[in-house]
């Protein structure tokens, strides 16, 4: 009988030892992951604060061209009965809804009778944007005059285009800015439109297209000029 007693008590024993060495690991890997997590805080902080100047920064746009090529030739006014949707599509530049703002602008190529110096050339420009199943729109009516800065490079695609082995009367120039608004109407589009640019600089017409499904572009009364370059880009 003295023999039998001694084994509930030795259970007893490892049955609590059993326990305090399960409890010191779990405080022990407890320990352990706090010390990692507050390893990796601060970098984790510093790397998401990142992140998140990097969101509210304005991100670097590209022009894009705003038609399919450059316009060589005047274009005809559409007739109001033809501005539908359907005569729209596959006429206007698509813009997409990441697009609160865009700008236009435009650069020239020749002297209006092949190569040569575009600078104080000009042209009319009207600017129609098509909302979703929609018309066109005439946001504005411009006259743009081409100004002295030159062109090295193509702003939408960075080919170099003048590197001084053209002909010295032979040059790509800016459309100066401020340009001149023949349209002067508040009222032709919800949001307002905005002329920027100083003479020998470029000028640009900004907007916003308020979810329009494209912009139409139309050039005419082009004189002492070759080419036109219509451009835009998001803002």
């Amino acid at each position: 009988m003295l023999s039998s007693r001694p084994e509930p008590f030795l259970k007893r024993g490892m049955t609590m030892k059993n326990k305090i060495l399960i409890a010191g690991c779990l405080i022990a890997s407890l320990l352990l992951g706090l010390w990692i997590l507050e390893a990796q805080g601060g970098p984790i902080r510093a790397r998401s604060a990142v992140l998140d100047f990097q969101a509210r920064g304005t991100n670097i746009k590209p022009w894009t061209l705003a038609r399919t090529t450059y316009v060589d030739t005047n274009d005809t006014t559409p007739d109001p009965n033809g501005m539908t949707w359907q005569a729209a599509e596959g006429s206007y530049c698509a813009l997409h809804s990441e697009q609160s703002s865009i700008s236009i602008a435009f650069y020239c190529y020749g002297d209006g009778v092949g190569d040569g110096d575009p600078t104080s050339g000009s042209f009319d420009v009207n600017i129609y944007l098509v909302e979703p199943y929609g018309g066109w729109e005439r946001i504005a009516s411009i006259t743009c005059a081409v100004g002295e800065m030159e062109l090295t490079h193509c702003p939408y695609d960075g080919t170099q285009i003048n590197s001084g082995s053209l002909d010295p009367n032979e040059s790509y120039k800016w459309v100066e800015g401020s340009f001149t608004d023949n349209l002067n109407d508040a009222t032709a589009w919800p949001a307002q439109v905005t002329f920027s640019g100083r003479t020998n600089g470029i000028g640009r017409l900004t907007l916003d297209p308020l979810g329009a499904a494209g912009v139409v572009i139309l050039i005419d009364n082009m004189s002492g000029i070759t080419r036109v370059y219509p451009l835009m880009k998001d803002r």
